[in-house]
């Protein structure tokens, strides 16, 4: 079955939200504490809306959960 432009958009919005989620987290790590940079993880998770199915969006939810944590963590 050749993949058609259906079947490429919703792996593009997954690697879409993971670069901004990535482009997030490096500005997290480098900014104080005291600004908040982590309410900008709203953004991939609504970028992974456009992708069908409900997991994308859950497993996007844990992983920017994650980064949230290790920003805290790391920020100086």
């Amino acid at each position: 079955m050749p993949l058609t432009e259906t079947h490429a958009k919703p792996i593009a919005w997954i690697i879409a939200a993971a670069v901004v989620a990535a482009a997030i987290f490096s500005l997290d790590v480098v900014t104080p504490r005291g600004i908040s940079i982590p309410t900008f993880y709203v953004l991939p998770l609504l970028i992974t809306w456009f992708v069908p199915g409900g997991r994308s969006t859950g497993l996007m939810l844990g992983i920017v959960l994650a980064l949230t944590w290790m920003g805290v963590a790391i920020a100086p």
